[in-house]
């Protein structure tokens, strides 16, 4: 008989934390279907957006030394094919919207070349 405050609060906790995984469940599935309007972004805005994500690699005529040192070493990374998210739009998202990424350094330059050649 003196285990029964032991019984009863195991059994408490357990459909406690039963509930509390069904409020979080329930709480995703609704955030996913019925969440507030966000910017959903299409093909077009993500092109405009992330094109200038791409431009860090681009070296101006007038830019200045510390400027295109860092293009160029960014370029330098693309072209070792070091794996970088160049740029991500929107920022923020929330479950069940579009998210666009740009993607640089996926392969080497070398290989580039070589599959190019291959085609």
């Amino acid at each position: 008989m003196k285990d029964w405050p032991k019984k009863v609060s195991a059994r408490l906790g357990y459909w406690l934390a039963c509930l509390g995984l069904l409020a979080l469940f329930l709480c995703v599935v609704f955030s996913a279907f019925f969440g507030a309007p966000g910017h959903d972004v299409d093909d077009k805005a993500c092109r405009e957006a992330l094109t200038a994500s791409l431009e860090d690699t681009i070296v101006s005529e007038t830019a200045t030394d510390g400027v295109s040192s860092k293009a160029a070493a960014t370029a330098a990374l693309d072209a070792a094919g070091r794996l970088r998210i160049a740029g991500v739009v929107p920022a923020t998202t929330e479950i069940g919207r579009h998210l666009c990424a740009v993607v640089a350094g996926v392969i080497t330059q070398a290989k580039e070349s070589e599959a190019a050649d291959s085609v």
